[in-house]
């Protein structure tokens, strides 16, 4: 026994597991909020390629098309982005088809102001280019 009374003891106290515990759980539940997000943007992501490839092929069949059958092929693809995105709706603005509008989600209710966000937005792809 030492001379100052107190024991060597070896191994953790109850606090010290208990401090490790609740570490150990904040860093689990920040890992799983940041997978969350992830799995939240890549959807985000997912939906706009799906409406740039849908417009980068909308308008390369518009080049190939007489301005006749611009109506048929853009009720075609209309039908196609209402299946692929959700609530997705297409237009093309002006008289003059100068640009094509991709809109999903909430965001296609009202005019297109920015590029996407979560679930919804929206995609202004230039024609000017192209035709």
């Amino acid at each position: 026994m030492p001379k100052n009374g107190f024991t060597h003891t070896i191994g953790f106290s109850f606090i010290e597991v208990m401090i490790s515990l609740v570490l150990m759980t904040l860093i689990f539940i920040g890992i799983n909020a940041a997978h969350l997000v992830a799995l939240h943007e890549s959807k985000a992501s997912y939906y706009y390629l799906l409406a740039a490839k849908q417009a980068n092929l909308l308008a390369n069949n518009l080049t190939q098309a007489s301005p006749n059958e611009w109506q048929q092929i853009s009720a075609l693809f209309n039908r196609n982005i209402k299946q692929m995105l959700p609530n997705g709706h297409l237009i093309i603005e002006d008289k003059t088809k100068k640009r094509l509008v991709i809109t999903w989600g909430e965001q296609s209710s009202v005019p297109c102001t920015y590029q996407f966000n979560n679930s919804s937005g929206c995609l202004i792809f230039p024609l000017s280019k192209f035709i």
